[in-house]
């Protein structure tokens, strides 16, 4: 299974998708591709449940990320 966690206005937004379904997987990609052309920055969920910042924009499907949009300010 994998997941993609979407931060933004509105809220906290969770894909979930089985693998073994290619049309979920394709919209998943698609959504994932999406918010990195909108600025969005990539998280890994890694096995201790923590999260590092993706050096690549490369998706993976098994794999769950966290998308969170730029911040602007300060």
């Amino acid at each position: 299974m994998g997941t993609l966690k979407i931060m933004d206005r509105t809220g906290h937004t969770e894909l979930k998708y089985e693998l073994e379904d290619k049309k979920a997987v394709v919209s998943a990609e698609t959504t994932y591709k999406q918010k990195m052309a909108q600025g969005y920055a990539p998280f890994l969920q890694l096995e201790d449940g923590s999260y590092a910042r993706v050096q690549n924009e490369r998706f993976d499907a098994r794999e769950t990320y966290l998308l969170l949009p730029q911040m602007v300010g300060g």
